[in-house]
């Protein structure tokens, strides 16, 4: 008695899908290496941008503070000539103050 020949059904096909260790798989990884790159490019760009902003807004919160350290300084220690110039102007219908404000007159009292 021959044997039967057996038949080959649709599972037997053999594809290339899913080798990865086949040569031509290499351009896949050139292609990711490329797009890394790219995207690397882009986000050191991006944080190049974000820290010169930073240091602009740096720059200027320091000038506010100065300009704040320097108006407090006027009104804590009042020029010489504005507690001159108020005790002066007793005579006029309202009081000059050091920091440039005006008040009215107070009326006296009887």
């Amino acid at each position: 008695m021959a044997a039967k020949p057996s038949r080959k059904g649709v599972q037997d096909i053999r594809t290339v899908a899913g080798r990865s260790t086949s040569p031509g798989s290499t351009h896949k990884r050139y292609l990711r290496l490329c797009t890394l790159e790219m995207e690397r490019s882009r986000r050191e760009q991006e944080r190049r941008v974000a820290q010169e902003r930073a240091d602009v807004a740096k720059s200027r919160v320091d000038q506010l503070e100065s300009e704040i350290f320097e108006i407090l300084q006027t009104i804590e220690t009042p020029s010489v000539s504005a507690v001159h110039a108020e005790a002066i102007d007793t005579t006029a219908d309202h009081v000059t103050h050091s920091y440039g404000a005006r008040a009215p007159r107070k009326e006296a009292t009887s």
